[in-house]
């Protein structure tokens, strides 16, 4: 039985031969010691345990990328208001140039979006964006603009814009209906060199909002690359799911080219993922594609479908997202300071804290200070750091 504990790793067995050793397996069994009937499921359960343990430490890794959340406070009731007054109308399907101006509430990088009427006022519009441009269908029923003649790309003129418009509408009218023509909206024409990307939500049964990333365009349905997680993320959980992918490799720079801003790509991946479970009115949603290169990350399309306004019980995600109703401002010996629930990201700030602080003697003993210490503590137990910074707001904040 002492085997069993006294190395401080687990230790697990075979023991093969059916009844005639099953005295034996149960001796093991009684002691501690798991004991398996064949050698691969002994293996099988040991690299369980192995992934478990990795998933626990990539999930508790220090986080250093500051995402800066606290600056979206006024973009969410902007936000609700701009999905509340949709839903009013019964639609369901944002145009994009709604879904465009809720990605960049968020802080997600989006092109200009000029909504145009009529030729005239598409013409204007490429004028003031400047030329090349791209001519798209503005449509709150038809979501597949490709397959309706609903794009015009590379327009280097306003009489191109023009008749671009026109015969856009001739197509929407003879592919989809007239109804499914509501103008056009004028977009830069994006030269930006880099991967394209995917960056989405859908509605998991039991778990609700579940957000994807992997490799986008219009063979995303081929390649299948793609990686899950739950919302909201993480910085590390967003590494973890951009690890997932094989397109992660090209991100990083192959063949000559400059590896991607990866940072800046975990940070809109977690403002994402903040978007998708502070309004759960979200049914799905998709950047695709998201260009991401060494120049920089732009979303040149993107879909946002909500539930119908007869949906009253909205999904709520598996994780309890950042409780921003107990963030407040108020004033100290004359400063204003902000009050608000701690963040993982902030494990930096509490440690530099902890190392500043000088403890009397006498303080607690099950701190995580030494005993007795009257001077800063230069390092602090990480694991204390990890309970206090890694809350669940679920179950640690009331």
């Amino acid at each position: 039985k002492k085997y069993a504990t006294s190395t401080g790793k687990p230790v697990l067995s075979s023991w093969m031969g059916g009844p005639d050793v099953e005295e034996g397996a149960k001796a093991l069994r009684d002691s501690g010691i798991p004991c398996y009937r064949y050698p691969d499921m002994a293996c099988r359960t040991f690299n369980y345990m192995n992934e478990y343990r990795n998933n626990l430490e990539t999930n508790f890794e220090r986080i250093d990328m500051q995402s800066r959340l606290g600056e979206l406070q006024g973009a969410r009731e902007e936000a609700t208001k701009l999905i509340n007054d949709i839903r009013k109308t019964g639609r369901t399907l944002m145009t994009e140039a709604e879904s465009k101006k809720l990605l960049k509430l968020y802080g997600l990088p989006v092109t200009a979006c000029e909504v145009a009427q009529s030729p005239k006022e598409a013409g204007e519009a490429a004028q003031k964006i400047g030329f090349p441009v791209v001519v798209k269908l503005n449509s709150t029923t038809i979501t597949h603009k490709f397959d309706v003649g609903g794009v015009k790309l590379n327009l280097r003129s306003k009489e191109e814009v023009e008749k671009a418009f026109v015969e856009m509408k001739e197509s929407v009218s003879r592919l989809a209906s007239p109804e499914g023509f509501e103008g056009v909206t004028v977009q830069p024409m994006i030269s930006l060199k880099g991967y394209e990307i995917i960056l989405g939500s859908s509605l998991d049964p039991q778990l609700g909002p579940v957000v994807l990333f992997g490799m986008g365009g219009s063979l995303v349905e081929v390649f299948k690359d793609s990686a899950l997680g739950l919302p909201p993320l993480t910085a590390n959980l967003a590494t973890k799911m951009l690890h997932q992918t094989k397109i992660y490799t090209a991100l990083k720079g192959i063949r000559g080219m400059k590896g991607v801003d990866t940072d800046k790509l975990k940070e809109i991946m977690v403002r994402f993922s903040v978007m998708v479970v502070e309004h759960p009115e979200i049914m799905e949603s998709d950047i695709n594609p998201l260009i991401a290169g060494p120049d920089g990350i732009v979303s040149l399309d993107s879909r946002v479908l909500l539930h119908p306004p007869e949906v009253k019980n909205l999904p709520q995600p598996a994780i309890r997202p950042y409780p921003y109703q107990y963030t407040k401002t108020t004033e100290f010996n004359g400063s204003k300071i902000t009050v608000r629930p701690i963040l993982h990201e902030d494990e930096a700030a509490m440690a530099a804290f902890y190392s500043q602080a000088v403890w009397p003697k006498g303080c607690d003993t099950a701190s995580p200070v030494s005993k007795g210490a009257a001077a800063p503590r230069e390092e602090i137990d990480r694991k204390h750091l990890v309970r206090t910074c890694f809350t669940d707001f679920d179950r640690s904040i009331v």
